[in-house]
C-alpha cells in the first residue's frame, strides 16, 4: 500500500485489553494460565491526511518505560536471573502500594525489562555503564515506581532512576522522531470498518475509500469496532512508523571519538529546524528565480557558525583562573599519585567489559518491542530460566517501607502523569526558593551543621552495589588550611617581584588602564567559593606591587590612573599607550574635569588581568563644575598664554593682511606678533608711532574648527539643559533633591553666561556656574540703562499700503486658504479634533488609537493546509429581568454557531472565507424558522424542545468534526453554558457527546476538576478536540487595559461593534417584532463570526502549529505546558542518538542541591536628565552564547576545582569523576568564574550547545528572511513567529538549569557559572569602555546582559560610530559567539532606577523622527489611569523636543483645569486592575475592583469575574475623611447618577502628579509646587432637574440658584430665574434660551446618531448599547445628563417668556 499520512493535531492514550497490534507482554514468568493479559497502553491520534480526510489512529505496541543503573556482571544468566528478579519485585512492590493482593498472580504491572547500555549525562563520563530498562502496562505507574526505587522499597536499597519525569506521548514522539502538527508516515495500517464510500466523498482528490483500500487491511468490525465518529479509523504498529529511520545513531560517547572525528559545523542535529532551513530554501529560491539545485539563497551574513571557535586561544580571563587551575593540578598529581604513576593516554583510558558489545544501546532498544526482537529476547530467556521457577526469595521487596511510603503521602514528591492531571503550573515556573534544610555554609553554628548532617537524602544506589562507596558527610566547611594555600599562592604571584610593571595591557585595545599601589589588609576566607577581592564602598581597590616609600594611597581618596614603574615614576611611555590622535573621538573631559571623577562604589573588574582585583569605575553623575576644576581650567589657561609668549607657532594656511596698532590697549594683540612688530621697528628704524602692518596667520576655517575641537577636551555639542523661557517661572532658590542641588534657569539676557573670548569657560565645556538674578535689582538696573543711554537711532517709517495692496493681500491670504478649505472638506483631515476626550495626550501612533496592526495579503507566503476546523459558538438566552443567564433557571433559546475548515466541500454563507455560519432556534412556531431562511443567508434550523435542540448540535460537531472549538468566554457562556445546562436539567454529560469517540473518552469540566485551567486558559475538556478560551488567549497576546470582546475587537479588527445588555436582547427576542428579532439575530452572528476573525487576526493556530512542529510536542502542550517541558523536548531529541542518560531526580532530591550563589549584574543607574546621546548596547543571547562559548553543559562537567564541604557536589549529587580523567585532559579543559571545570569542545561539545547552535543559527536565518522581505507583512508575522519561539526557547535553556523548585533536573553549579561568566563578561566589556579615553564614554547602567553608555557632548552621529566601534572592540574581545550588539540610541532621555527608562529611539543613522520607547513606567504600565498615562508621556515628548519647563507647566495646569472643571471624559479615569477573589486575605480590605465584584455578586452572583479578569472603577468625591475603598464606584454608577463626580483632588495628587514628580524631580523641577501655583476651580453642579424629592443627598440639592440663568448676575428675589435686565427683553433672552437648549439637543442627537451607525439600525430606534470600552459611549452619556439637566432647568424659564408672547412684537 501507498504511505500512510496522518497529521498529529490532538494526542491522547487510553488503557485496552490487547489485541493482534499488541506485542507479547508481560513475559509471565509464572504460568499464563494463572492470569489473563493486562491491559495495555494504546496511543490515540486525531488528525487528517494529506488531502484533509480526518482520521483517528491507535498506535499499538509503545510502552511508558525507566531506567535503573545495573552494575553487575553481563554473563547471559547472572543478567537473565537479575532481570527476571527485578521485573517480579516490581510488580510485587506496586502490588502492596496499590493494596492489591501481590501474591494472587493476578496483577501485573511489569511489561518487560531489558538490559541497555547509555552513558550518563549527568557529569562528564566516558564509556558505557548499563541499565536495566523497565517497561509498565500503564502510564500512571512510572511516577508511583520512580517514588517507590528512590526510597529503597524494590530490591531493599535505593534506587535513582533515570528518563521517568519525561512523559510518556513525549517519550513516543521523542523515540520515533514524531512533531506535533507534523505528518507521521506509516508504511502499513490496518483499518477499522466501515470505510468510506468512493461514491460519498465529496472530494474526490481524497485518497483513502473503499476502492483504494484493499480487503485485507480492513479489521473485523466485531473484534475491533470503530470507537470515533472519523470517517477515518486506523490501527497502526509503531515498528511501521517510518519517522524512526530518519534518526541515526551516533556513537560518540563510548570513547574519545570526537577527539579526532568532531561532527560536522553544518549537520543539524534537530530535524524540525532543518525543516525551517529548507522551507527557507524553498521560498527565496522561487522568490529570487534559482534554479540551479547547488545554489544557496542565503547571504554570508546568514550563514554565520554559532559553534564555540574562539578568536584567539588564551584563558578566559577570570578574575580567580590561575587560583583555580593551580588547584587543578593539585588534583591531577594527588590522583596520579594515588594511582600509582601509572602510564594513562587516550588509547587506554576506557576499559572494555566481556560481552559488552552484545548488549543493544539506548537508541537500538527502541526496536527492542518489535515481533521479531521479542521474539528472539523471549526465546534467549527461555532457554536460560525456565519459567514457573519463581520463589518468595526471588522478590526483594521491603513492603513496610511500600506501606509507609503508600500512607504517608508527604512522600510524595512526583508529579501523577499528566494525561490524567495534565496542568503543573507549579511544575513549569522556574522560580527560585529558598533552601527548605536552610544548609548555608556560611551561617556557621551547630544549628547549620546538625541541619547538615540530617537534611540530605542518602545517595542512591545501583543495582549490585556490593561496596557503597559514598563521601563521608562532613558538616564542617573547607578546611582553612586550603584557603592559607591559595592565599600564599596569590601573595606570591602579586609579589614575585618588586619592580613588575602591573599595567594593563589589553591585547586589542589601544590605551592602557593605571594602578596605583594599595595596602592590603587582612583578606577574610570565604567558605562558600574563592573570592580574593578586597571591598571597598569609598573607592576602587587596585592590587599592585609595594614599592618602598611611596604613599599606597591618595590624600583625597580619589583613584589615580597612572602607570607605576617599580621606583615610583611614571614612564613616559609604555607598549600600551594609544597614539595621540585629532579624530572628532577624542575625551569630553574639560580640562582638570579629571578622568577619574567615578561613582563611589566599585562595580567592574580588570578585563585581562585575573591576578588583580583591579576595578574600574563610573564617573560621577553630577552634572556641576566643581570649584577645583574651575580653578584647574584658569591654571591651564595661564599657562597657555605663558607657553604662546615663549614659542613659536606656525600655522600653514592661506595668508590675509590683517592690522594692528602697537599702542592700542583695548584690542588684544598676539603676543607673537607684538614681539614681530617691535624687531621691525627696530630693525628699519621705523619711529615707533608709525603704524607697521605685517601679514598673520588667518583665522581657522569652520572645518578647521570642527576637526580640532576635542583637541582641547571641548564638546562636540552642548546641549541645551531643562530651563524655563518664561523668566516668571524660574524659582527663586534652589531645590535640593536626593542630595543634589538644583539652580533651574532661564534662556533669557540675564542668564548668559559672560562672554570668553579665549572659549575656555566652564561653559565652553556644557558647564558652568549658576546665575543668580535678583529680579527687583535687575528691572532697577535695566531700568537704569535705559534712562542713561543716549544712543538713539532716526529712521524712515514705512508708507502705509495703497487700497490695491491690501485688496490683493486679503484675497492670497483669506480668500483663497478659504477656497482650498472648502475643497478639502471632502476629505479627511489629518488632525482631528479629540472631541470624545478632553485629556490632550501624546499624538497617537496611527489617528484612531489602534495598537495593533491589521494583516495585510502576503505576496510570497504559501501557507500549508493545517486541516484544523475551527468551530466557534454563541448562545442566547431570555433571563429573568436585569440577571445575566443562570443554567440551572433559564433555558437555552438559541445557538449561534460557525465553522472554518480548509475542506473544499463545505458551503460557505458568510463573507468570510471558508466560513460556515448557523444558527439553532428552539421553538413551536416553524413558520419563524422559514421566514428568518428567507431573509438570511446562513443556515437555520429550529427543534422544538432544549433538548433536542442540544442534541441536534451534538449532531451537527460530530458531523462537522471540528478540531478546535472556542468561544470568547467558554465558562459562564457559549461552550461552557451549554455542557452546565445540560448536566443540571438533563444530567447529559455534553463533554463525552462532543468527544470524537463513542468510548475511552476523557472529558471534564468545571473549576473542581481542573483548577489550573479555569484560572488559566479552559477547565473544559473533551476527548480529540481542543478548547481555545479566546478571551483568556488574548491576556497572553496584547497588551491592553480592558480585554472585552469590543475593546479586544477595535484594537485588533480595527472597528467598534456593540454591546447590549442581556435584559434588552431579551426583550427585543420577547417582542415578536420582526425588527428586533434580527437585531438579536445580527448582533451573535457578529460575535460568532468575530470570534473567528480574532484568532485568524492574531494567528494564535498558525502560530501554535509552528511551536509545536519546532519543539517536538503536541499542539496543546504548547499552550498548557511550562518552559522546562520544551527544553527537554528538544534536548531528549539530540541525546537519544547519542545514548546520553537523563537522570529523574525527585522534588526532595531537587531541594537538596546548593542554593544559587551567583548573580547577575545589574547596577544601579545614575538617575538623571540625559542630554547627550546614551548608547545602548546589548550581549546577543549572552547566556545561550555563553554556553557555547565556554562548552558548559551536564555532559562536559568535570567536577569542582575546590570542593564543597569536602563533597564534590554536583546539582543534587555528588560527582564521581573517573580517576585521572583530569590528568588526562588537562589541557583540554575550562575553568568557569565560579571554579567549575568543563571540557573544551575539541574533547566532548556540550550537548546544550549544540542544541543552541542550531537555534541561534536557525534564529539568524529567519530574521536575515525578515530584513529581505520588509514589506510583506503577513511573511513579516510568520517569520517573525518563528524567531520569537526560537528565542524563547534559546533564553530559557539557562532557566532549565537553574531551577531550584520546580527543576525536573537542575544543577545550580552550571546555572551560577554561566551567570558568573556573563556577569564577568559584562564587567570586562566596561572596564574596557572606560579605559579608552578617546571614546570618552561613561557605562552609567547595566543589566543583565546591556549596557547604557553615555556619551556627553557627542553629536548622533559620533555616538552611532562610537557605539559600533565599542560593540566591534569588545566582541573581538571575547571567543564566538559572544557578541556585543549595538542596539540604539537614546537621545534624550530619562533613567530612573532599574529597568525602568524613558527616551527618543534612534535605530539608524538616517532616522529622522525618533521613536518614543519607554520600559518600566507609567506610560507602559496597566495599573494606572488612561490620562495618567497621556499626560506624563506627552510632558516627557515636551521636554525631550524642546527642554523647555515652561511649556511642560503651561500643559500641565491646562490639563489640571480641565479636570477640576469637569471637562474630561470619565473613560481617562477609570482604575482597570485584576481581581482574584479567593485570594485575599481576610484581614485586610479587599482591593476596590474585588468589593466592586463582591458588591455585584450580592446582586446577581452569575456576575462573578473570571479569575484575573480586569476590574473598572473610578473614584468620586466623598466626604471629609471618608475613606478611599469607599469612593471607588463602578463607572456606570457615577455616569447615572448626576451628583456624583470625580475627585479631582485625588487624581491629580495621588495619580498624575507621583509619576510626573518622579521623572522632574531629577532636572530640579517642582510639579506638585506647579499645581499648587495654579488657580483652584470650584464646580457647581446644577441639580434642580436631576433629582427628586426623594432622592436629595448633598448640600447642594436644598439650594437656589442666586444667579440669572442667562446672564449670571446676582438675583435679587431667588424665586425668580431671571434678573430684571433680561426680563426686560424677553425676545432676546428668549432667543439665548431657545439656542442653549438646541445645542445641547444638537450633541446629543450627533452622538446618537454615531451609535446607530454602529449598531446598524435606523434612525428613531433606541441607542441601547453600553460598551464601557467605546469613549462614545461615555460623551453619549453625558450629554444626554446635561441635556436632561439643561431641559429641566430652562424649560420653564422659556414658558414664561412665552406666556408673555403677546408683548413681543414680531
Amino acid at each position: 500500500m501507498d504511505l500512510f499520512k496522518v497529521r498529529l493535531n490532538c494526542i491522547d492514550h487510553y488503557q485496552a485489553v490487547p489485541s493482534e497490534f499488541d506485542p507479547p507482554v508481560p513475559y509471565d514468568y509464572e504460568s499464563p494460565e494463572r492470569r489473563g493479559r493486562p491491559k495495555v497502553p494504546v496511543i490515540r491520534v486525531f488528525g487528517a491526511t494529506e488531502t484533509g480526510q480526518k482520521v483517528c489512529a491507535h498506535v499499538h505496541g509503545a510502552f511508558p518505560y525507566l531506567y535503573v543503573e545495573y552494575e553487575g556482571s553481563l554473563e547471559r544468566d547472572e543478567v537473565n536471573s537479575a532481570l527476571r528478579t527485578f521485573h517480579v519485585s516490581i510488580d510485587h512492590a506496586l502490588a502492596v502500594s496499590y493494596r492489591r493482593n501481590a501474591y494472587d498472580g493476578k496483577t501485573a504491572y511489569v511489561a518487560h525489562v531489558s538490559l541497555v547500555k547509555g552513558t550518563p549525562f549527568y557529569g562528564y563520563h566516558v564509556g558505557y555503564k548499563f541499565y536495566f530498562k523497565t517497561y509498565l502496562l500503564n502510564p500512571l505507574h512510572i511516577t508511583r515506581l520512580a517514588d517507590l526505587l528512590r526510597q529503597g522499597a524494590v530490591m531493599k536499597r535505593q534506587l535513582q532512576p533515570y528518563e521517568s519525569h519525561l512523559q510518556y506521548i513525549p517519550q513516543w514522539m521523542c523515540d520515533y522522531n514524531l512533531y506535533g502538527c507534523a505528518d507521521m508516515g506509516c508504511r502499513k495500517v490496518k483499518f477499522r470498518a466501515p470505510v468510506p464510500e468512493y461514491l460519498d466523498l465529496s472530494d474526490l482528490s481524497h485518497q483513502w475509500h473503499n476502492r483504494s483500500i484493499p480487503g485485507d487491511l480492513i479489521s473485523d468490525d466485531s473484534v475491533l469496532p470503530k470507537q470515533s465518529h472519523c470517517p477515518l479509523e486506523v490501527d497502526i504498529c509503531v515498528q511501521d512508523i517510518m519517522n524512526r529511520f530518519e534518526v541515526q545513531e551516533r556513537l560518540l560517547h563510548h570513547d574519545f571519538i570526537e577527539r579526532l572525528q568532531p561532527l560536522p559545523s553544518d549537520l543539524k542535529l534537530v530535524p524540525s529546524m532543518a525543516g525551517l532551513w529548507q522551507d527557507e530554501t524553498r521560498r527565496r529560491k522561487k522568490k529570487m528565480g534559482l534554479i540551479d539545485p547547488d545554489s544557496t539563497p542565503f547571504g554570508p551574513e546568514e550563514l554565520v557558525s554559532m559553534s564555540a571557535d574562539p578568536r584567539h586561544q588564551e584563558k578566559g580571563g577570570w578574575i580567580h583562573e590561575d587560583d583555580y587551575r593551580q588547584k587543578v593540578l593539585e588534583i591531577v598529581s594527588e590522583e596520579k599519585r594515588d594511582d600509582g604513576d601509572c602510564a594513562l593516554s587516550f588509547d587506554n583510558f576506557v576499559s572494555r567489559k566481556p560481552f559488552e558489545s552484545e548488549i543493544q544501546t539506548i537508541l537500538q532498544s527502541v526496536e527492542e518491542l518489535f515481533p521479531q526482537q521479542l521474539q528472539q529476547s523471549t526465546l534467549q530467556r527461555t532457554g536460560s530460566q525456565h519459567a514457573g521457577e519463581i520463589s518468595a526469595a526471588d522478590i526483594q521487596v521491603d513492603e513496610d517501607t511500600v506501606l509507609s511510603f503508600r500512607d504517608g503521602d508527604n512522600f510524595f514528591y512526583s508529579d501523577d502523569e499528566y494525561s490524567d492531571q495534565p496542568y503543573f503550573a507549579a511544575e513549569e515556573s522556574d522560580q527560585p526558593s529558598p533552601d527548605p534544610l536552610n544548609c548555608n555554609p556560611d551561617a556557621g553554628g551547630e544549628t547549620a551543621e546538625q541541619l547538615y548532617e540530617i537534611g540530605f537524602e542518602p545517595n542512591v544506589r545501583t543495582l549490585h552495589d556490593s561496596v557503597y562507596n559514598d563521601y563521608p558527610v562532613d558538616p564542617f566547611p573547607l578546611p582553612s588550611t586550603d584557603l592559607q594555600k591559595a592565599e600564599e599562592s596569590r601573595n606570591a604571584v602579586l609579589e614575585s617581584d618588586e619592580s613588575c610593571d602591573v599595567a594593563y595591557r589589553p591585547q586589542q585595545a589601544s590605551a592602557s588602564l593605571k594602578r596605583v599601589p594599595e595596602d592590603h589588609g587582612p583578606t577574610r576566607k570565604r567558605r562558600r567559593r574563592l573570592d580574593y577581592s578586597v571591598e571597598n564602598q569609598d573607592a576602587a581597590v587596585f592590587a599592585s606591587c609595594d614599592t618602598p616609600g611611596r604613599s599606597t594611597k591618595p590624600a583625597n581618596g580619589a583613584v589615580r590612573e597612572a602607570t607605576v614603574d617599580g621606583k615610583g615614576r611614571t614612564p613616559r611611555g609604555t607598549p600600551s599607550s594609544p597614539p595621540k590622535s585629532s579624530s572628532s573621538q577624542k575625551t569630553l573631559r574639560p580640562p582638570g574635569d579629571g578622568s577619574n571623577q567615578r561613582i563611589q562604589f566599585p562595580v567592574v573588574k580588570d578585563p585581562n588581568d585575573p591576578a588583580t582585583v583591579l576595578r574600574f569605575s563610573q564617573q560621577s553623575a553630577s552634572s556641576k563644575l566643581t570649584l577645583e576644576s574651575s580653578q584647574k581650567i584658569a591654571e591651564l589657561s595661564q599657562k597657555q598664554e605663558k607657553t604662546d609668549n615663549s614659542s613659536k607657532q606656525d600655522h600653514q594656511s592661506p595668508s590675509q593682511s590683517h592690522s594692528f596698532s602697537s599702542l592700542s590697549t583695548s584690542m588684544w594683540i598676539d603676543p607673537h606678533i607684538a614681539a614681530m612688530g617691535s624687531m621691525i621697528h627696530h630693525a628699519f628704524n621705523i619711529p615707533t608711532n608709525r603704524r607697521v602692518f605685517c601679514y598673520c596667520a588667518p583665522g581657522p576655517t569652520p572645518n578647521d574648527v570642527c576637526s580640532t575641537m576635542n583637541d582641547d577636551g571641548h564638546p562636540s555639542v552642548v546641549y541645551q539643559k531643562a530651563y524655563y523661557s518664561d523668566e516668571t517661572d524660574v524659582p527663586e532658590r534652589q531645590r535640593e533633591y536626593a542630595g543634589r542641588g538644583f539652580r533651574l534657569e532661564s534662556d533669557t539676557l540675564q542668564y548668559l553666561p559672560e562672554f570668553d573670548p579665549t572659549g575656555r569657560s566652564p561653559a565652553m565645556f556644557g558647564e558652568r556656574a549658576p546665575v543668580v538674578v535678583d529680579r527687583m535689582l535687575q528691572e532697577q538696573h535695566d531700568q537704569r540703562l535705559r534712562e542713561e543711554s543716549s544712543f538713539r537711532v532716526w529712521e524712515f517709517a514705512p508708507v502705509p499700503p495703497t487700497r490695491s495692496e491690501v485688496v490683493s493681500w486679503f484675497e492670497e491670504n483669506v480668500v483663497e486658504p478659504m477656497e482650498e478649505n472648502a475643497k478639502m472638506d471632502h476629505f479627511p483631515s489629518k488632525t482631528k479634533p479629540n472631541v470624545l476626550s478632553q485629556i490632550e495626550g501624546a499624538t497617537q501612533q496611527n489617528a484612531h488609537g489602534f495598537k495593533y496592526s491589521q494583516k495585510q495579503e502576503s505576496t510570497s507566503v504559501e501557507h500549508q493546509a493545517q486541516y484544523m476546523s475551527v468551530m466557534s459558538l454563541e448562545v442566547h438566552v431570555n433571563t429573568r429581568g436585569s440577571l445575566i443567564p443562570n443554567p440551572e433557571e433559564d433555558e437555552i433559546t438559541c445557538v449561534f454557531w460557525c465553522l472554518k475548515s480548509d475542506d473544499q466541500d463545505l458551503d460557505v454563507n458568510t463573507h468570510l472565507e471558508n466560513v460556515h455560519v448557523g444558527i439553532l432556534a428552539q421553538g413551536e412556531d416553524e413558520e419563524v424558522a422559514q421566514k428568518l431562511s428567507k431573509v438570511l443567508t446562513v443556515e437555520v434550523t429550529q427543534e422544538n424542545t432544549e433538548l433536542d435542540l442540544i442534541t441536534r448540535l451534538v449532531d451537527i460537531v460530530r458531523f462537522h468534526d471540528p478540531d478546535i472549538v472556542t468561544g470568547y468566554e467558554v465558562h459562564n457562556s457559549s461552550w461552557g453554558y451549554l455542557i452546565q445546562r445540560a448536566r443540571y436539567k438533563y444530567d447529559y454529560d455534553l463533554c463525552d457527546e462532543l468527544s470524537r469517540v463513542k468510548s475511552q473518552s476523557h472529558g471534564r469540566f468545571g473549576k473542581e476538576n481542573d483548577l489550573w485551567g479555569f484560572n488559566t486558559s479552559s477547565s473544559i475538556r473533551i476527548t480529540g478536540r481542543h478548547m481555545i478560551n479566546i478571551g483568556r488567549a488574548m491576556r497572553s497576546e496584547l497588551n491592553l487595559l480592558q480585554y472585552t470582546m469590543e475593546n479586544v475587537t477595535f484594537h485588533l479588527l480595527h472597528r467598534r461593534v456593540p454591546h447590549y445588555p442581556f435584559k434588552t436582547l431579551t426583550s427585543w427576542y420577547t417582542s415578536g417584532k420582526p425588527r428586533d428579532l434580527m437585531k438579536v439575530i445580527d448582533y451573535f452572528v457578529s460575535r460568532v463570526q468575530i470570534n473567528i476573525e480574532i484568532l485568524d487576526a492574531n494567528e494564535l493556530i498558525p502560530r501554535i502549529s509552528e511551536q509545536a512542529r519546532l519543539l517536538g510536542i503536541d499542539f496543546f502542550s504548547v499552550i498548557t505546558r511550562g518552559s522546562q517541558f520544551k527544553v527537554e523536548s528538544l534536548m531528549f531529541r539530540i541525546a537519544k542518538p547519542e545514548n546520553f542518560m537523563l537522570v529523574s531526580p525527585s522534588k526532595k532530591q531537587v531541594g537538596q542541591q546548593n542554593a544559587l550563589e551567583c548573580i547577575p549584574l545589574v547596577m544601579e543607574p545614575q538617575s538623571d536628565f540625559y542630554t547627550s546621546p546614551l548608547l545602548v548596547l546589548d550581549f546577543q543571547s549572552l547566556y545561550p552564547s555563553v554556553v557555547i562559548a565556554y562548552n558548559y553543559c551536564y555532559s562536559t562537567f568535570l567536577g569542582r576545582a575546590v570542593n564543597w564541604r569536602g563533597r564534590n557536589k554536583m546539582g543534587f549529587t555528588d560527582y564521581k569523576r573517573q580517576p585521572r580523567i583530569l590528568e588526562l585532559l588537562e589541557d583540554c579543559i575550562n575553568i568557569a568564574p565560579n571554579g567549575m571545570i568543563y571540557a573544551k569542545p575539541e574533547i566532548r561539545k556540550s550537548l546544550l550547545a549544540k542544541m543552541l547552535t542550531e537555534i541561534l543559527e536557525t534564529r539568524v536565518m529567519v530574521k536575515g528572511g525578515m530584513k529581505v522581505d520588509k514589506d510583506d507583512k503577513t511573511l513579516q508575522r510568520l517569520l517573525n513567529n518563528r524567531q520569537l519561539a526560537l528565542k524563547l526557547i534559546a533564553n530559557v535553556t539557562y532557566g532549565y538549569t537553574s531551577a531550584s523548585f520546580s527543576g525536573r533536573m537542575p544543577c545550580s553549579e552550571i546555572a551560577d557559572s554561566i551567570v558568573q561568566t556573563g556577569r564577568e563578561t559584562l564587567e570586562k566589556a566596561i572596564a574596557l569602555i572606560h579605559s579608552v579615553e578617546r571614546w570618552g564614554a561613561e557605562v552609567v547602567y547595566g543589566d543583565t546582559d546591556s549596557l547604557f553608555v553615555y556619551l556627553k557632548g557627542r553629536s548622533r552621529e559620533q555616538a552611532f560610530d562610537i557605539g559600533e566601534e565599542i560593540a566591534k572592540t569588545v566582541t573581538e574581545m571575547n571567543p564566538r559567539p559572544v557578541k556585543l550588539k549595538f542596539e540604539k540610541v537614546y537621545h534624550p532621555c530619562v533613567l530612573l532606577a532599574k529597568k525602568r527608562y524613558v527616551g527618543f529611539k534612534y535605530e539608524r543613522r538616517d532616522q529622522t523622527e525618533p521613536e518614543f520607547d519607554a520600559k518600566g513606567i507609567e506610560t507602559v504600565r496597566r495599573d494606572g489611569t488612561p490620562a495618567e498615562q497621556k499626560i506624563e508621556e506627552k510632558a516627557l515628548k515636551l521636554l525631550f523636543k524642546t527642554a523647555d519647563l515652561s511649556k511642560v507647566k503651561s500643559y500641565f495646569q491646562d490639563q489640571c483645569a480641565k479636570i477640576m472643571q469637569g471637562r474630561v471624559s470619565i473613560q481617562d479615569f477609570c482604575f482597570a486592575r485584576e481581581v482574584r477573589l479567593g485570594t485575599y486575605s481576610e484581614k485586610g480590605l479587599p482591593p476596590p475592583g474585588a468589593l466592586i465584584s463582591a458588591k455585584r455578586m450580592l446582586e446577581d452572583p452569575r456576575l462573578e469575574p473570571q479569575y484575573g479578569e480586569r476590574v473598572p472603577y473610578v473614584v468620586i468625591t466623598g466626604a471629609p475623611g471618608s475613606r478611599l475603598i469607599d469612593r471607588c464606584v463602578a463607572p456606570e454608577v457615577l455616569l447615572h447618577d448626576a451628583q456624583l463626580e470625580l475627585d479631582a483632588e485625588y487624581y491629580i495628587t495621588k495619580n498624575i502628579i507621583p509619576p510626573l514628580e518622579r521623572i522632574f524631580n531629577l532636572v530640579g523641577a517642582n510639579v506638585r509646587q506647579w499645581y499648587d501655583e495654579m488657580p483652584k476651580f470650584q464646580r457647581i453642579r446644577r441639580v434642580e432637574g436631576a433629582i427628586t424629592k426623594d432622592t436629595k443627598k448633598t448640600l447642594e440639592s436644598y439650594m437656589k440658584s442666586s444667579a440669572c440663568v442667562i446672564c449670571r448676575e446676582k438675583l435679587n428675589d431667588t424665586d425668580f430665574p431671571l434678573c430684571s435686565a433680561c426680563l426686560s427683553q424677553p425676545h432676546i433672552s428668549l432667543l439665548r434660551l431657545k439656542s442653549r437648549l438646541q445645542r445641547a439637543e444638537k450633541r446629543t442627537i450627533d452622538l446618537h446618531r454615531i451609535c446607530r451607525s454602529c449598531m446598524g439600525v435606523p434612525f428613531g430606534d433606541d441607542v441601547a448599547c453600553d460598551s464601557k470600552d467605546c469613549p462614545v459611549f461615555y460623551s453619549r452619556v453625558r450629554h444626554m445628563a446635561n441635556w436632561d439637566n439643561t431641559t429641566a432647568v430652562l424649560e420653564p424659564v422659556v414658558k414664561l417668556l412665552e406666556e408673555r408672547g403677546g408683548e413681543l412684537d414680531w
